[in-house]
């Protein structure tokens, strides 16, 4: 039988070549209203120190990617070429930009998932509550030094 997977995810890629696939997920794929959680979650952090500032949101996406590190350890703890199965992984960005910064505000998460497995809404949700974490903890260090 034939096997009619991406190359990526068969494994097709020989080092030091790599690649991936990616699906974007859209504001509300698998039933989860990301905007709709960041919005909650600010009010909640943040409440009405934000009200009468321009709060931009620039960027939030979940990619569903399938990828590898280049190198991994080996048990001597030497930087090997990985030649291992690529890992199903959900990679999540945000960049919020409010009016009076300078410099946006960034979120980065990656959840790794277990291998031949697709994201599910836990998943999904799991990843994009990490990012919001991250861009609101960023926030709050640079609102509470003003």
């Amino acid at each position: 039988m034939e096997d009619k997977r991406p190359a990526a995810e068969r494994e097709g890629f020989p080092y030091p070549k790599s690649s991936f696939k990616h699906t974007m997920h859209g504001d509300t794929s698998l039933g989860l209203d990301r905007v709709h959680l960041l919005e909650t979650r600010l009010a909640e952090r943040f409440g009405e120190r934000l009200a009468g500032k321009q709060i931009w949101l620039y960027k939030f996406y979940v990619m569903e990617a399938t990828l590898r590190n280049s190198f991994v350890r080996d048990a001597s703890g030497k930087s090997v070429p990985n030649d291992g199965p690529y890992q199903p992984t959900l990679i999540a960005e945000l960049l919020v930009i409010v009016d009076g910064h300078l410099h946006p505000f960034i979120g980065f998460a990656e959840l790794k998932l277990p291998q031949n497995s697709r994201a599910t809404q836990s998943s999904l949700k799991q990843v994009t509550n990490e990012v919001i974490d991250i861009m609101l903890k960023e926030m709050a260090n640079a609102l509470e030094s003003e």
